[in-house]
């Protein structure tokens, strides 16, 4: 049972780690996972450059998933993330003995809700609609003749839900479940988070693989909150503001309550303590070396 869902996950870890999000052009990436001494699966993604953290999901990102069984081809599943269908082929010694095309919205309900907090505004920002982090404290430069000090702000810019309902059939092949996951979920839940996650719910249900498919219903309810965030500082020496540096917060939690996580993406109020983010700011001012961060306040 549990090595059933594994299976599946492994497939989604390798379409999640195959998806290039700062890619500069059309990539090939192949991946093989042994599932038994009879079953292998060969994941592949063809992905073109990717947009903002926001945009990620609407990349150009093709998968194919070809399930063998006894090193003869079973199976291939075709499809993208944030794609509308999957191509469903199945194999008997090695020709065609079906095609089918299967709607992920017909398999995965997703439901979206955006709440836009503010409008984008210009330089010096509104401290009446950012909340104060606290401050960077630099260490001693040299060159200034002092440690620079920021004042942190934050401003929550848009706020997101969006609820899965992922729904595997009996007699789906494991190519097929990990095509549905990697549809929707696979570009920006991280795979780690998503083989807990689906591993629980898996468990408590009790679902089998037998020959190649699953033997029950098995159903994934998950909700991800993701908030946006723009994070500047104002430098106390200068009273001069630095640009927004955007940033997500997502929390990722499952219908039953046995799975409830936090991940982050950028910068945000929960993971600005950061020499990287003291060393963006430092260079929208100086062009002298970054002498890293002594302490935050």
């Amino acid at each position: 049972m549990k090595k059933a869902t594994c299976i599946i996950l492994m497939i989604t870890l390798c379409l999640n780690l195959s998806f290039p999000v700062f890619a500069t052009q059309a990539i090939s990436d192949e991946t093989s996972i042994t599932v038994s001494d009879t079953v292998r699966i060969d994941v592949k993604t063809f992905s073109s450059p990717a947009g903002s953290t926001r945009s990620a999901t609407s990349s150009n990102t093709n998968f194919e998933i070809r399930q063998y069984n006894d090193d003869e081809l079973m199976q291939i599943v075709t499809g993208s993330f944030g794609g509308a269908h999957l191509i469903v082929t199945d194999y008997e010694n090695n020709e065609i003995v079906s095609q089918e095309t299967i709607l992920v919205s017909s398999r995965v309900n997703h439901h979206s809700t955006l709440f836009t907090w503010t409008e984008s505004i210009g330089q010096p920002y509104s401290i009446a609609a950012a909340s104060s982090l606290g401050y960077m404290i630099c260490n001693y430069s040299e060159v200034l003749d002092e440690g620079v000090i920021f004042h942190v702000y934050s401003e929550l810019t848009d706020t997101r839900t969006d609820d899965y309902v992922v729904n595997g059939y009996v007699g789906d092949t494991i190519s097929v479940l990990a095509a549905l996951l990697g549809a929707y979920l696979g570009s920006f839940i991280p795979a780690t988070s998503l083989i807990a996650l689906v591993e629980i719910v898996a468990v408590g249900k009790g679902v089998e693989i037998v020959g190649g498919a699953i033997a029950d219903l098995l159903t994934i309810e998950v909700e991800v909150i993701e908030s946006y965030y723009d994070l500047y500082a104002r430098n106390l020496s200068l009273g001069t503001y630095s640009d927004s540096f955007e940033g997500v917060a997502r929390r990722v939690t499952e219908a039953g309550d046995y799975y409830d996580e936090w991940y982050y993406e950028g910068f945000t109020p929960y993971n600005w303590e950061s020499e990287s983010l003291g060393y963006v700011f430092w260079y929208q001012f100086y062009d002298y070396s970054f002498p890293g961060i002594e302490r935050y306040v």
